[in-house]
């Protein structure tokens, strides 16, 4: 392989460093969606009351990040949805009801779990990627130019 670019590089440079450029920022703008979805169910988990709603149903799944194990439950006449882990899955299987904290204000209702002390590598490595990929393209376009 060689380290110099293809023959007709100049010719589409544009293209693959707007392409390039893109997909970083695209990674960056994802990063930061993710880590605002943790940060509120944290601040939810940190700041809200335990309630104890009725299980509904529950969906058996891969209980994995992208196949996550699912169940439904009901409180004050409203249905939730929350997506969990098969290790939390299985220890509710006996139970008819489980405890989540509740927000009112935003009507939103999450696991008794602080996701973003978890995550925080994750995000940080996504985040290194896509700067890697954004500096990356600069650095070839100015060098090919």
């Amino acid at each position: 392989m060689s380290a110099t670019p293809a023959e007709g590089y100049k010719k589409y440079r544009w293209f693959w460093f707007y392409l390039q450029t893109g997909m970083g920022l695209f990674m960056l703008f994802a990063t930061y969606m993710m880590w605002a979805k943790m940060k509120e169910e944290d601040e939810i988990v940190k700041n809200s009351p335990l309630v104890c709603m009725q299980v509904t149903a529950r969906e058996r799944s891969a209980g994995i990040s992208k196949l996550p194990d699912v169940i439904h439950a009901s409180y004050q006449g409203r249905n939730y949805t929350f997506e969990c882990g098969r290790k939390y899955f299985r220890s509710t299987l006996g139970v008819d009801s489980i405890q989540v904290h509740f927000d009112a204000l935003k009507d939103r209702a999450v696991l008794p779990v602080l996701n973003f002390p978890h995550y925080t590598f994750l995000v940080v490595m996504i985040a290194g990627a896509a700067v890697m990929t954004i500096a990356d393209a600069a650095v070839t376009a100015r060098k090919y130019r």
